[in-house]
């Protein structure tokens, strides 16, 4: 009877040391995952405000291809 307590008991602390050890492994693999969303959130941010960056520039080109239109329209360079 004690041998078969000392191998449960053995066993006991077998699972218990694999527990913390997957404890431990869940816990890095969370904590890889946020800085994984935080990544992901700071190159969104990154792209939303080139994005945003390049939709001004294009309003702004767009406006000065219509002011030399305007221009060269005025002195004739060509006709529309």
């Amino acid at each position: 009877m004690q041998d078969e307590i000392k191998l449960l008991n053995e066993k006991l602390d077998y699972l218990t040391e694999g527990s913390r050890r997957l404890h431990g492994l869940y816990d890095k693999s969370i904590a890889k995952a946020k800085n994984v969303q935080n990544e992901l959130d700071s190159c969104e941010k990154q792209n939303l405000e080139t994005i945003s960056k390049n939709q001004v520039c294009d309003r702004k080109v767009e406006g000065i291809d219509q002011n030399m239109i305007s221009i060269l329209t005025k002195i004739k360079f060509f006709e529309y």
